[in-house]
């Protein structure tokens, strides 16, 4: 459920989705996304809320995160990861449900361009290669996570530039060993 200005939804059978941000100088993001059934609706006092055990959240930074692809450790302006997960409503005669029906991970890094001698990303996006990514944000006990996947494949690399420095964008595919296993998100 959500109260929204004093006024409680409640919402049956949820499915949902999400998505991951890392960008520098920002604090890193987890969107969610939520799809249920319409539940009761009802008037209600606002919560109380305690924020005392609230831990403030850091920038990402070089002092704060560390990322790797294909085991490379270079400079790395950005960082996403969309679940691609595919909710839908199922609305039938005796019968109402939101399903999971499917799910499409991808990600995107931007890095810093190095010369091929140092990480070829365009021969390993066309050999197929497959490697992995790992991401850690935070320092301190409990507000530390950690997101991590073993076999990740490129797509087709590409170049920008940000500040007049050359980048590549490289879109990944999070690819399963054994079952649902494509990432692992880790707290400490």
């Amino acid at each position: 459920y959500f109260v929204n200005d004093g006024i409680k939804h409640i919402m049956v059978g949820c499915r949902g989705t999400w998505k991951l941000n890392f960008q520098p100088s920002q604090i890193a993001r987890w969107t969610f996304t939520m799809t249920g059934l319409l539940g009761t609706i009802t008037d209600v006092a606002m919560p109380t809320i305690d924020l005392t055990k609230f831990i403030k959240p850091v920038p990402v930074s070089k002092a704060n995160t560390t990322f790797s692809l294909f085991g490379y450790a270079g400079a790395c302006e950005a960082f996403s990861f969309d679940l691609g997960g595919d909710i839908q409503p199922r609305l039938l005669i005796n019968e109402e449900s939101i399903e999971s029906v499917d799910r499409q991970m991808v990600g995107q890094a931007t890095m810093a361009a190095a010369s091929l001698a140092t990480i070829d990303w365009f021969g390993k996006a066309s050999a197929h290669e497959t490697g992995a990514f790992v991401a850690q944000h935070g320092k301190v006990a409990g507000n530390i996570v950690g997101f991590s996947g073993d076999v990740v494949q490129l797509g087709r690399p590409s170049y920008a530039e940000n500040q007049k420095i050359i980048n590549n964008q490289l879109s990944t595919m999070m690819l399963p060993t054994d079952g649902n296993d494509e990432f692992l998100i880790t707290v400490k």
